[in-house]
Formats: C-alpha cells, structure tokens, sequence
C-alpha cells in the first residue's frame, strides 16, 4: 500500500491516489505552494442533482399535506406542536412502540419515518434533512443514501420498541425522520473518519453531541414535547456504520445498477409501508372507537 502523502501546505495526509489535500484543498504536486487553495467544504463535491434526497423529501413532504387534508376532512385543526394522537396519524403509519402490535404491523418501523407531529416538527425535520441528505448523498451515493436513510428510520425505531420493552416505559406513539436524520449524521461522521478527515471532530461536536444534548435537554424541561432519544441513537448507530465502510476517497460515490437499484427497492418499501398503514385494521378499530 503507497504511503500517505503529507500536504506540503498544512501537513496533513492524504491518500496516495489524492490530488488535492483533503484538509485545505491546496494541490498535493510540487508546485503545491504556488497555487491557491480551493474552497472546500464538508461536501468534498456537490453533486449535480441529490436525487434521492429530492424523492425522499418530496415523498415526507406529500405525507404531511395528506395529513393535513385528512385532518380538516375531519373537522382537526392545524397543529403548530405535538399534541393528542389522532386517527390521521395513525392511518398514515404513526408507530406504537408495543412488540405485540409491531409483530401484527412491523411496516410502521418504516412509515413512521414520514409522519410529523404538527407544523413545527414537520419544518425541524425538513430542514435538518435537506441539510445533511446533500452532504451524505454525496459521500454514499444515491442508491446507498436511500439504503442507508431507510435502514436508519426502522434501526431507530427498532431501538425505541426494544428500549419501552426493556425499560417497562409507558407505550406512546411516535413518527417523525428525526432518527434517520441522525442516520445521515451518523454517515457524515463515519465517512469523514474512515477518511481521516480532521473535520470529524469538529462535526461531532457540532452536530451529534450537540444534538443529543438538545434531545435530552427538552424531555428534561416542562415543554410537553418528547423527544425520542432511543430513535437517534439507533438511527446514528447505523449511519455511523454506512459511513465507516464508504469508500475512503474524496468526491461523490459512482452510483451502479445494483445500488441505483437497492436504492429504488428501498424507496418503494417506503411508500408500501404507509399504503399498508392506510389500508391498516388497526387504523379503522381506531376510526370506529
């Protein structure tokens, strides 16, 4: 294996197959110290369109206006904060995090991730999504992004059915893409390691402890909002995991016909899970009572 070449700039190392310094940008050549550095951010490069971050955000986007629609059809006002469940949103897939019930339903571990508890958590979602998706499109590529993202959603889930199980915790329901979010964090932190990007610290710092200090920090106030802490932290246990085994080079992953095609099946299994809690008996039990 070719030794890591320092840069000549800011002495940082970088694979032999590199260019350009992963760390300032500045040209790995000898005449590295005569041209400028490029401006480079975490993305490393932008890819030309993030389309599955665009399908994903358009399909949560469509699950909210169908929320909304199906709750002035039944006389439910707009919601800016969480507040009682309603029959809306467990007929467009909310989880409730009971083992028995997710044995009769287990595509809500997935059709949770699109649901959103009011217009703020819709908008915080969304906004972090957009966000990190761009960035971890790009590392993964958008075959395994799509992979990654739902895979993060149901891990997150799954960690909180298995956490209210062990704990004996009261069963309340949940939804929202915040544990897949922190999926996308979980990617952009374990790329930025397996590629020995010193920016990982900084990133750590900035956006997942952070974020998990905020998470707990809410339960702890006297808001009347819960956070699903055991959600984020399955969903960036396995986007850590997608992020470590990406491939350690700089620029946007080469999508192929097997991811490009993993991508599709995982985007389909998406909107099958909420056709499935449309059509759920559970749903209708709920509706009639």
């Amino acid at each position: 294996m070719p030794a890591p070449t320092p840069c000549p700039r800011c002495g940082a190392l970088n694979d032999a197959t590199f260019a350009d310094c992963i760390r300032c940008g500045g040209a790995l050549s000898a005449d590295a110290p005569k041209r400028p550095p490029k401006k480079v951010s975490i993305l490393l490069a932008k890819p030309a369109r993030p389309i599955a971050t665009i399908a994903f955000a358009v399909l949560t986007s469509a699950v909210f206006a169908a929320q909304i629609l199906l709750a002035l059809a039944h006389g439910e006002g707009l919601r800016l904060l969480p507040r009682n469940l309603s029959a809306t949103d467990i007929r467009l897939g909310v989880l409730i995090p009971d083992p028995a019930l997710v044995r009769d339903e287990p595509f809500r571990l997935l059709s949770a991730v699109f649901v959103h508890f009011g217009i703020l958590h819709f908008l915080m979602n969304g906004w972090a999504f957009v966000d990190l998706g761009r960035i971890a499109e790009t590392m993964l590529g958008r075959g395994r992004f799509a992979v990654t993202y739902v895979l993060a959603g149901i891990g997150g889930f799954g960690v909180s059915v298995a956490m209210t199980s062990l704990a004996h915790s009261p069963v309340a329901p949940t939804a929202g893409a915040s544990g897949a979010v922190f999926g996308l964090m979980g990617v952009v932190l374990g790329t930025l390691v397996a590629r020995r990007d010193p920016r990982w610290k900084s990133f750590a710092m900035r956006a997942v402890v952070y974020s998990l200090v905020f998470g707990f920090a809410i339960n702890a106030s006297d808001t009347g909002i819960a956070i699903n802490n055991a959600a984020h932290i399955g969903g960036l246990l396995v986007g850590l995991a997608a992020g470590l085994l990406a491939r350690r080079q700089a620029g946007a992953a080469t999508p192929t016909r097997a991811t490009d095609i993993a991508g599709g099946v995982a985007f389909v299994a998406s909107i099958a899970s909420i056709a499935l809690a449309y059509r759920s008996p559970l749903a209708t039990w709920i509706e009639r009572g």
